[in-house]
């Protein structure tokens, strides 16, 4: 929106005609034809204000195209970033604008590198005001510790943008916009792999929420305190606060995604949850919880949270499961999404599934190919989010394409950066991987120093209660010690293990399990 500094719209002749347009999402596209349907599509020389349709991105590249006419506008959201932009809604279209809070920003032009180095023409803006730290000013924090995400990574900036958000939100006892940074640093927190952080910021999110009343931003704390547990390898905790925040949920009235804190907050719940529960030996509900999550996603018609659900839930569960019929489906929904919308980041994970697709399916040429790519992408972008748990994979594909130094290194730069970033969620089978690389070795006490990281991989993961990775590190140390005729004892250590699951015996580890049983 765009008026005379303290001016509102009510103030300036009443508006009636109104001129449409929409960012390219297709569900923007069809939206803007309802309205101009509904209202009328007057040229924006008859006009008296635009509405505009689409994220915080569009919004700026529409207000450019109106510099010099200085006409209204007034943004609705249906896009990925949306802190500059009012909720959709199509009823009162009218007096919705004329009662709008006006607010100045000029929009200039910015050149930005992409994660994958593309060189694009951004849009940046600042607020047009004689006192710094007002509202607008704010809420243009906040919208580039947004955007920044997708165009730079994790850089320095990102952390600037939220923090002058949040001191400015602060000053101004505006509580909404507290909430809005505190998830942006605790998003970046998390996704540059400092967990601890991550979590202080989710506690802090949650006293902050606690004194409002609306009691959504409570399920919005417990969701992201389960979140950073489950990354610290607190399964049993984070589950809880997870399956808290999706029990107290209510849809939004108005049925869309109100893309307050950048993703459906059901859905990413529901994700998270969907990993937990194929650690704790669950694999047949972990994969109902994924699909239900990809399910929503797709009725919100909110691409990033679809995206989101497929990157961290649907992709990463079918390919722990062993479900590759599943994993192609929903990463070539993945590739596909985060191409058309230009989610950079998105795209860059789905290649990285797909190469442990390929790798999992025996094309481990390719396959290697592809997470040595995914893995470079995200080093240089800086999330830390699926590297560990890529870079295993990669380790894993190296070692049955008999490349075992190269897995040996892998494994090892996995191990010092889940030592690191306490990323304990994963630790055990990052163990457990190195044992097996190790036996390829022809060391004279290889076998000894393979058992030993079997044995801390058991330990590990029966203290996190991720029975999906005792089993895994079971049948790992089982295999050794029949190898060495101690069958006996192999049978003891998998047998009580395989026995502690109740459903999923027909999947990939749960068959491994049983057909190595049924051998000792």
């Amino acid at each position: 929106m765009t008026a005379k500094p303290g001016s509102t719209f009510a103030q300036r002749a009443r508006i009636e005609r109104l001129s449409f347009t929409a960012s390219d999402r297709p569900e923007a596209a069809a939206a803007c034809a309802r309205l101009a349907s509904r209202y009328g599509d007057h040229p924006d020389s008859e006009a008296d204000a635009v509405v505009a349709l689409g994220g915080d991105g569009f919004m700026l590249e529409t207000l450019h195209l109106h510099l010099d006419d200085e006409m209204p506008i007034f943004g609705m959201n249906f896009g990925s970033v949306g802190f500059l932009m009012n909720d959709y809604a199509e009823d009162d279209l009218i007096e919705r604008v004329n009662a709008a809070r006006a607010a100045v920003i000029h929009p200039l032009a910015m050149p930005a590198a992409t994660p994958r180095g593309r060189v694009e023409q951004a849009l940046s803006a600042f607020a047009s005001s004689a006192n710094p730290g007002t509202p607008h000013e704010m809420q243009l924090h906040a919208a580039l510790g947004a955007s920044l995400i997708y165009t730079k990574g994790l850089g320095p900036e990102t952390v600037t943008a939220w923090t002058n958000a949040l001191e400015t939100a602060e000053r101004l006892g505006d509580f909404e916009c507290q909430l809005r940074a505190i998830r942006g640093l605790w998003a970046y927190r998390l996704n540059n792999g400092e967990y601890r952080a991550s979590l202080t910021l989710a506690q802090r999110f949650s006293c902050l929420a606690a004194k409002q009343t609306a009691p959504a931003d409570l399920l919005v704390g417990q969701r992201m305190t389960g979140t950073s547990l489950h990354y610290l390898g607190k399964q049993t905790d984070a589950r809880r606060h997870l399956e808290s925040a999706l029990s107290g949920y209510v849809t939004p009235a108005h049925g869309r995604h109100p893309n307050r804190y950048q993703f459906d907050q059901r859905v990413t719940a529901r994700a998270t949850l969907a990993r937990i529960l194929w650690l704790q030996g669950l694999p047949e509900q972990a994969m109902h919880s994924a699909k239900i999550s990809v399910e929503e996603a797709q009725a919100t018609e909110h691409m990033l949270s679809l995206c989101n659900a497929l990157v961290q839930a649907a992709c990463p569960v079918a390919l722990l499961v062993g479900d590759l019929a599943a994993a192609e489906g929903w990463i070539a929904m993945l590739l596909e999404q985060s191409a058309r919308h230009g989610l950079d980041l998105w795209h860059l994970r789905g290649r990285g599934f797909r190469g442990m697709l390929l790798n999992k399916a025996g094309d481990t040429a390719l396959g290697l190919q592809l997470l040595d790519g995914a893995l470079k992408e995200l080093r240089e972008t800086k999330y830390a989010g699926h590297y560990v748990a890529f870079l295993g994979a990669l380790a894993e594909a190296l070692d049955q394409a008999g490349q075992v130094e190269r897995g040996l290194a892998a494994i090892e730069e996995a191990l010092a950066r889940s030592e690191r970033t306490q990323a304990r969620w994963c630790t055990a089978e990052l163990l457990r991987i190195k044992g097996d690389l190790v036996l390829q070795q022809s060391g004279a006490n290889c076998a000894a120093v393979a058992e030993d990281l079997f044995l801390k991989a058991l330990d590990g993961a029966r203290r996190q209660g991720a029975l999906s990775w005792e089993l895994r590190a079971a049948t790992s140390l089982a295999r050794q010690w029949q190898r060495h005729d101690r069958d006996m004892a192999a049978r003891e250590l998998l047998s009580p293990v395989y026995a502690r699951f109740t459903e999923g015996f027909d999947t990939a580890d749960l068959a491994a399990a049983k057909t190595l049983l049924d051998a000792l």
